[in-house]
């Protein structure tokens, strides 16, 4: 049965919008790519601050 994980591939950015100008980076050097399903969410880091990450997924059958 498929299943689907996901991973944190970059984390500490400061602001939503800035995880985001770094996803379209990670597109244009070629790191990440859609089939990767990569995405956005928000964590609480350590010292209580939000943060955000960019995340993969990845399908495995």
């Amino acid at each position: 049965m498929p299943h689907t994980e996901t991973y944190d591939y970059a984390t500490g950015f400061k602001s939503e919008d800035a995880a985001w100008l770094a996803l379209e980076d990670f597109y244009a050097t070629g790191e990440v790519n859609a089939g990767e399903r990569p995405g956005i969410r928000s964590y609480k880091a350590p010292n209580g601050k939000r943060r955000w990450a960019v995340t993969v997924t990845y399908r495995y059958d």
